[in-house]
Order: structure tokens, then sequence, then C-alpha cells
């Protein structure tokens, strides 16, 4: 059995289109190209014997965590063909992907998993979630239109990516949005696009659902609390010939706070799952506050990434992240999912103490709070 794992190419797009299909449909593929994927990312393939077994594709993205900005490879379209599924080909194309990524310079993978198990043996972890909110009409809560609203038009989109890169800032695990990714995410969104505010604050995307239906919220995005009232006054009102208004919103969500009733229905939604590919790389990307003063030595355990290990001296001032390879005794062993969960910032370093993955003094965990806070994850970008 010989095996390759390759980019696609104009050669081996056949043998990337047949495995989609058949994993994703269990059917043949039709003639159509695969839809570009130029400005985004690659796509590969992984051939046994000339033929098609595995598929994925990889978004080069920018992430932010607070001020913070680092590079992250989207993984997703992870897909084995029939033929070869429980043959430990799947598991074979992620360690390739994941070490394409590491050779790249990305400091973190991160994707959305079918099975969490089956990426865990990689050493992703889960990081974050989101709340998918489901309040039927007669639950809206009245909070009054506070900010005016229009439907967003070409001179908009400016506003637009504006808001969103606000949006990003706020959370981690947020993507900056380049032209090409704005351009995929204008053809995913419905045509109900609306703008709060005059300058803008707010703005979302509507799916409207007809009579007796559902309205579907693809993206709501507020950056103030009139924006955020003003959003849920326009769902009510469009919702009114409807059944139920679904959507989404952070960890932290507003409405739990300030809205919940009886009758309305909030499902944690499954997370995203991040792996540091970098582990240096990651610690000089954050931007802590220039007052915190900090400075440890800790060491890594990655099955995958020997060079992980360090160990590590970390010092932190004046807002910046040094970090250097050393030969001294790591006050503090961690693994890699429990890095990249403490680096991401949901759950924090203070809850993996307390869940007993991070063995760490209140000293040492005061200065990983102190360089990387507990931080609200939104990663949403479909990909």
């Amino acid at each position: 059995m010989k095996w390759s794992f390759e980019e696609v190419t104009s050669e081996n797009e056949p043998n990337f289109r047949s495995v989609v299909a058949w994993a994703y449909s269990g059917e043949p593929p039709d003639d159509e190209p695969a839809p570009s994927f130029v400005g985004l990312g690659k796509r590969y393939v992984g051939l046994i014997d000339g033929e098609g077994a595995a598929v994925c594709q990889v978004f080069d993205f920018s992430a932010t965590r607070g001020e913070a900005d680092f590079s992250l490879g989207g993984i997703g379209l992870v897909g084995v063909h029939p033929n070869h599924r429980r043959s430990g080909v799947g598991q074979r194309m992620m360690r390739e992907v994941l070490q394409i990524c590491a050779d790249e310079g990305k400091v973190m993978a991160g994707l959305y998993a079918f099975r969490d198990p089956f990426y865990r043996k990689m050493q992703f972890a889960t990081c974050g979630w989101v709340w998918e909110i489901t309040c039927p009409v007669d639950r809206m809560p009245e909070t009054g239109s506070a900010l005016p609203v229009h439907q967003a038009s070409d001179s908009d989109w400016p506003q637009i990516a504006a808001l969103h890169e606000r949006w990003v800032r706020q959370r981690s695990l947020g993507v900056h949005r380049t032209p090409a990714l704005w351009d995929r995410r204008r053809k995913q969104s419905s045509p109900g696009r609306y703008v709060f505010g005059n300058p803008a604050e707010g703005y979302a995307f509507v799916k409207h659902g007809g009579f007796w239906g559902t309205i579907q919220v693809g993206e709501f995005v507020y950056t103030t609390k009139a924006a955020y009232d003003t959003g849920i006054a326009l769902f009510r009102s469009l919702a009114i010939n409807n059944n139920e208004v679904v959507w989404l919103e952070p960890s932290d969500s507003p409405f739990l706070s300030r809205h919940w009733d009886y009758g309305q229905s909030a499902k944690r939604e499954k997370g995203s799952m991040m792996r540091v590919l970098d582990v240096a790389g990651a610690l000089r990307s954050l931007k802590p506050d220039p007052d915190i003063q900090a400075e440890l030595v800790i060491s890594v355990v990655d099955p995958l990434f020997e060079s992980a290990k360090g160990p590590w001296h970390i010092k932190a001032g004046g807002g910046c992240v040094e970090v250097k390879r050393t030969n001294g005794d790591p006050g503090l062993t961690m693994s890699i999912e429990t890095f990249t969960q403490g680096f991401c910032g949901d759950p924090s370093w203070r809850t993996l103490a307390r869940n007993g993955d991070l063995q760490a003094s209140d000293t040492q965990i005061k200065m990983l709070e102190g360089i990387a806070p507990g931080m609200t994850v939104l990663h949403t970008e479909p990909y």
C-alpha cells in the first residue's frame, strides 16, 4: 500500500472530488469542479495506490486574543472515503496536515469536530462554546429599538467589516476577515441584512421564515447595549407572523443574564476544538496589560511536537512577552491540551487548576492569568 499526501492540483482534483462526494453524500461525484478556494487557503488529498482516500482543506486565518493576533489554520472538509474508514487513514492525514501547518509557521490549528474523541487523539482540546437561543414569539422580550435600523446596501459593507473587527477584538479566537473571507461570507449570508445605528453599532444577517416558520439569525454582532437591544427588538418585529426566533450568542450571553424566562430554550452548542502548534510563538503573540510583571519557567508535554517541550523561560513586562528556551528546571509542567485551553482563555487557568488539569501554585496561576487572562472564546467563522 503506497500512501501519499498532496496539495490539490488540476491533476489530482478528480480524486479530491471523489472522496468529498463519497464521504459526504455517499454517491459518486458529479462533473462540476470543486468551488474555488483561491485566497482562502489550501486543499489536500491523501492517496492510496493512486486513488483518493482522504481529504481536508485548511483556511489561512489571522485570529485574535483581545489585542493580540496569531496565525491559525482552520481545518475543514475532513473526510475519509468509505472504502478506507477505520484503517487509520484519517489520523495519518491529520498528523500530516498538522505538520504542514507547523512548518508554515501557524501558531494554532482549529476545527469544528464531528466527533471530539477522534480529534483528542491528536491533542485537540475544546475551547469555549456558544449558546443557541430559541425563543417563541410570545416570549420575545420588549427591549425597544434604541437605534435606527436599515437594510444594508453595498455602501454599508465597510461599516459592517469595521464592526466585525471590533467584535472579534473583544474576545478570543475571533477571525479577522480578509476581502476573500468577506466575499465568501456575503455569498453565504441571507438577503435579510440589517444595520443598527448611524453610525453603525451592530448588524444582523437574518433568514426570514415565511408564515408560521422560524426566523433564523445567521450572524448577530453588537458593540453596544443599544445595538443589542435594537437587534432583539428587530427580531421580535420580524417574527410577528412566525413561531419562533433562533440565534447564537457568546457564552457570556446578554440574553440569559437579562431576559431569561420560562418557555425559552438555550442549548449549549459544541465549541470549537483548538491545538497549539508553536508554544513559544503563541506566548510571544500575547499583549498583556503593560503593568503586568510576571516570570516563570514551564514545560509542555506534546506527543507530536517534541520542540514544544522547552523548558520555556517566560518573562512579561511592558505589554510584551519574552520567551526563551532554557536548561533550567521547569517550575510547572502541563499537557499541550491544557496549555491550549489556558492560552485561548476558556477554560481559564484557574478553572483548569480547580478541575485538576493543571497542578500549579496560586502564585503560578496568578502569573499565568496576568500573561493570558481568562477570556470569552467566540470562534464561529464558518469553514
